[in-house]
Order: structure tokens, then sequence, then C-alpha cells
């Protein structure tokens, strides 16, 4: 059976190495990004099943909501299902209800329990 793959964009390291390590636990195969500029052309190449996206990368606070808008934008990629991640409760707040007219498969806010991340990547996955 083949993983299925996810991409997973985070500018902490600590919390890639953390997701890399539960996903690959689960079973899935992880593909980390720290620069939410270079993912979309590096998704378009190799479709991952399921995005797991950080809202702030870097020092741009739009490149998680840049990203998301390329991938719900273009048809090559608007049906791969995307789990919005952050730490911002005010971003999730006042865009949450855009975030869901995007499309987009689920909001998790950071920090997170284990078992509720792999529940929604396992709900995503099946949908």
């Amino acid at each position: 059976m083949t993983r299925r793959v996810i991409s997973v964009v985070d500018d902490e390291l600590p919390m890639l190495e953390l997701l890399d390590a539960l996903l690959k636990d689960a079973g899935y195969e992880a593909r980390l990004w720290t620069n939410g500029y270079q993912v979309y052309a590096a998704m378009r190449k190799q479709l991952p099943d399921l995005v797991l996206l950080d809202a702030h990368i870097g020092c741009d606070d739009q490149a998680g909501w840049w990203v998301l808008s390329l991938l719900r934008q273009d048809p090559g990629t608007a049906h791969i299902p995307v789990i919005m991640v952050s730490a911002d409760r005010e971003f999730l707040r006042v865009r949450g209800g855009i975030l869901r007219t995007k499309k987009q498969w689920a909001i998790l806010e950071k920090p997170f329990q284990v078992d509720v991340l792999l529940a929604l990547v396992q709900q995503a996955l099946a949908a």
C-alpha cells in the first residue's frame, strides 16, 4: 500500500520535527517546508494528499494565506485538503469564516493535542 503524502509548512523547526515524527509514526510520508514561497511550486510538481499549513510563515504574516489562496485558485491543486494551523487566535477568529469559504479542510489551533491532529488528518484523507 502506498503511503499517503502530507506536505507540512511551518517556519518553526521544532514544530516541523515534531510533525514529521508524528506523521511517520502514523504511517504517512511527510514533506517538510519552511518557506511558503517555495512550497506552492513544489506541490504543483508532486501533489500531496494533504497539506498542514501554518498561517504565519517566517517574517511574512500573510505567507500561509498566500499559499492557501494559490492552492485554491489553481484547478490542479484546488482539491487538496488543507488543515490551516496557527497559534494566532485572533487570526483564526477574524479569518475563520473566510478560511471556511476557501474550502480548506479544517482549522487547528496551536498548541494542539496529538490525537486531535491525527484524527483530523485521517478524516481529511478519507473525505
